[in-house]
């Protein structure tokens, strides 16, 4: 399996048959002269982390130039009293009893 991405002029290639990503990025560079820039690390915003058993993606740095953005990068994390499965209804359950610890 190989899949191919195109992003205006970018384009990221991987897959899990070497062989066939080697044949598409000769047919490839043959048809568009293309530059192989070896292994991905950023595209379209996403940080590409490679570890030895997977890869990971995240947005950390789109995150901490919005957090910057709006002046938020010096804001710390709240706990939430809430489980993240539970869904709140207007007309069921308690208050909390004393709710500022989860307030900022």
């Amino acid at each position: 399996m190989v899949f191919l991405v195109v992003y205006v002029d970018d384009i990221l290639l991987t897959g899990n048959n070497e062989a066939e990503i080697s044949s598409l990025k000769a047919f490839l560079d043959y048809t568009f002269k293309i530059k192989d820039l070896g292994q991905a690390h950023y595209f379209l915003g996403i940080e590409i982390l490679h570890t030895d058993y997977s890869v990971l993606l995240t947005q950390r740095k789109f995150t901490n130039e919005l957090l910057q953005e709006f002046d938020c990068s010096s804001v710390h994390t709240i706990t939430c009293p809430l489980d993240y499965n539970v869904k709140l209804q207007p007309d069921e359950g308690e208050p909390l009893a004393n709710p500022s610890p989860y307030r900022d």
